[in-house]
């Protein structure tokens, strides 16, 4: 119960310092006027109770079995820097602004299974991990097929590198 307290407490942190410390800059031209209407504290709280989390965590090999489909859409909430580095094949480089206007353009079928990945789930890092801020906020836009992908380091660093040799991985830092 503390780990899901834990998790419920990061996540609303990493929800407000999202906005701030990690803003990515937009290029010219890229931002449209749209009004943002931002969850207040109360329902992001709401919404980070209201998600099940083992329910809502795929692991690899769920993703393995369903990398391809055209109802899968892989979100890298890394940097573009580290997008370039090495990303799962298919991934879009979304990054850590979670906007209703942006998850309409890039994951316009709200049926879709929508997958989320960070730093944090190829290695431990003292970042917080986006994962667990994005989450809330997709399933609340209304994206209920919606999952994080398993910490894959918890099982050991050499299932890191296997998976980063393996055919899902793509990118310069393909491990040989």
């Amino acid at each position: 119960m503390k780990k899901v307290s834990r998790i419920k407490t990061t996540a609303m942190f990493l929800a407000f310092c999202t906005a701030s410390a990690c803003a990515v800059e937009a290029k010219p031209g890229e931002l449209e006027k749209t009004e943002v209407n931002p969850l207040t504290f109360n329902e992001y709280k709401s919404a980070v109770n209201d998600i099940n989390i083992k329910e809502h965590t795929m692991t690899l090999a769920q993703l393995e079995k369903l990398h391809g489909k055209p109802q899968l859409v892989i979100l890298d909430l890394r940097s573009e820097h580290e997008y370039n580095q090495g990303h799962i094949k298919g991934a879009i480089n979304f990054g850590p602004d979670i906007t209703q206007a942006r998850l309409e353009k890039f994951v316009p079928d709200k049926q879709a299974t929508v997958v989320v990945y960070c730093t944090n789930n190829l290695f431990p890092s003292r970042r917080i991990s986006l994962n667990f801020a994005s989450l809330p906020q997709i399933v609340n836009a209304g994206y209920a097929q919606s999952y994080v992908l398993e910490d894959l380091w918890h099982s050991g660093f050499e299932t890191v590198d296997k998976f980063k040799a393996g055919p899902l991985w793509q990118g310069e830092e393909k491990s040989k």
